[in-house]
C-alpha cells in the first residue's frame, strides 16, 4: 500500500470536489447514495473501488483489509466502497456480479476495470490499484452498459419513492 503512495509521489494534490466529498459524513447515507455521488465525481482527481463482496464469503476477506490500506495510503486519492451483495442486490445484479469477490475501478463516472476473485499477487493487486489511480482501463475492460446499469439503480435508489413520483408528475 505504501507502494502505491510513493510511486504516486506521495502528493495531496485534490482538487475541491475531492476534499467535499472526503469531509461528508456517510453515516445516514444509502450506498446507493454513495455510489451516486462517486459516478458523479467527473474531472475529479479521485479514483473509486467498488468491492463487491459478503460476510459469508473468505476470500473477500482475504482481500478488503488489503484494499482499506490502499485506501488509506492513498491519503485521499482513492475511495474504497465496501459492498454487501446480500444487502445491496440490485447494485450486485447492475454489476452482474456473478463470483466474489469482484471489485470495480471507477474514474470519472465510469466503470474502467474490474477484477474477479482474490488476485494472484500483491503485484497484481497493487497493479490494479495503479490503474486505477491513473484513470486506465485494464485487460478486463468494462462494458459501458454496467456502468448505465449501475448508474440507473443507484440514481433510481438515491431519488427514493417520493422523488421518482414528483419526477414522474413533472413530465406528464
Amino acid at each position: 500500500a505504501e507502494l502505491i503512495v510513493a510511486m504516486r509521489g506521495g502528493s495531496d494534490e485534490r482538487t475541491a470536489a475531492d476534499h467535499a466529498l472526503a469531509a461528508r459524513d456517510g453515516a445516514d447515507k444509502t450506498m446507493a447514495v454513495e455510489i451516486q455521488e462517486v459516478l458523479d465525481l467527473r474531472g475529479s482527481d479521485t479514483a473509486c473501488l467498488l468491492a463487491l463482496g459478503a460476510e459469508w464469503c473468505g476470500p473477500c476477506k482475504v482481500l478488503k483489509p488489503l484494499l482499506r490500506k490502499a485506501a488509506e495510503a492513498s491519503q485521499g486519492t482513492l475511495i474504497l466502497k465496501e459492498i454487501d451483495v446480500d444487502k445491496e442486490r440490485p447494485i450486485a445484479e447492475a454489476l452482474e456480479a456473478t463470483q466474489l469477490p469482484c471489485v470495480y475501478s471507477v474514474r470519472d463516472g465510469k466503470l474502467r476495470d474490474v477484477i474477479v476473485g482474490l488476485p494472484r499477487s500483491h503485484q497484481d493487486l497493487a497493479a490494479f490499484v495503479m490503474r486505477a489511480m491513473d484513470g486506465e482501463g485494464g485487460a478486463s475492460t468494462v462494458p459501458g452498459s454496467r456502468t448505465v446499469n449501475l448508474a440507473r439503480v443507484a440514481g433510481s435508489a438515491a431519488l427514493g419513492a417520493g422523488g421518482r413520483e414528483a419526477l414522474a408528475a413533472k413530465c406528464r
